[in-house]
């Protein structure tokens, strides 16, 4: 859980709220007020569209955004309910269909310039572990490890594929087979357990936000 520590910071939390309320995503906030939901998804180009910086601070991952856009959506969310909010948690998720959106990388972008930044790209399932439940505090979140490697339009039998492995987690989890082709967004991370043991791209996983099938 964040603390709001300055105006800055809710200024952003309030400018996600007005982009939430906007007529194209209304839908969702009734169908999470009425269905239950919990997880709200928009796509970036739209945010890029409604406010370019906000739009920017989410792709450097600066300023805590993808918490500071959670909260938002609860402040929507205790408008309506007032006294029937619980603890629940809710999910901001972040997609494009837009091919030259500025958050879409190759395999060979996973690079330390990268680290920690929001990334888009596509891969084919290549492994997927066993479900499992990791402790997070006092909460445990079931996660999954999958492996994703890089979909090559034009390829030989000398052509290199590259893989990386993601850590999915809550609704993601069970949700993806061996063969599909997804659209992945999440945050590049360091796997501080290889740092000691590999150098360069093998020391990367993408712990993601959100997948969608191709």
């Amino acid at each position: 859980m964040i603390k709001i520590k300055s105006d800055y910071t809710r200024q952003i939390i309030l400018k996600f709220e007005d982009f939430f309320k906007t007529q194209m995503y209304g839908n969702q906030i009734k169908f999470i007020l009425n269905r239950g939901g919990k997880t709200f998804i928009f796509l970036y180009e739209d945010l890029m569209k409604f406010d370019s910086r906000i739009a920017k601070l989410l792709k450097n991952m600066q300023e805590n955004t993808l918490e500071l856009a959670e909260k938002a959506l609860k402040n929507i969310l205790k408008g309506y309910l007032r006294e029937k909010m619980t603890d629940k948690e809710y999910f901001v998720c972040v997609t494009t269909k837009d091919e030259k959106c500025p958050l879409r990388v190759g395999f060979n972008d996973f690079r330390t310039k990268n680290l920690g930044k929001l990334l888009i790209f596509d891969g084919r399932v290549i492994y997927c572990a066993r479900s499992e439940l990791n402790p997070k505090e006092a909460n445990y979140i079931q996660t999954q490890r999958i492996t994703l490697q890089e979909i090559q339009k034009h390829t030989s039998c000398m052509t290199h594929k590259r893989n990386i492995w993601v850590m999915i987690s809550e609704d993601m989890v069970d949700t993806v087979k061996k063969g599909q082709k997804l659209r992945l967004t999440g945050t590049l991370e360091v796997d501080l357990s290889k740092i000691k043991k590999n150098q360069g791209f093998s020391n990367f996983f993408i712990k993601a936000n959100y997948i969608s099938k191709l």
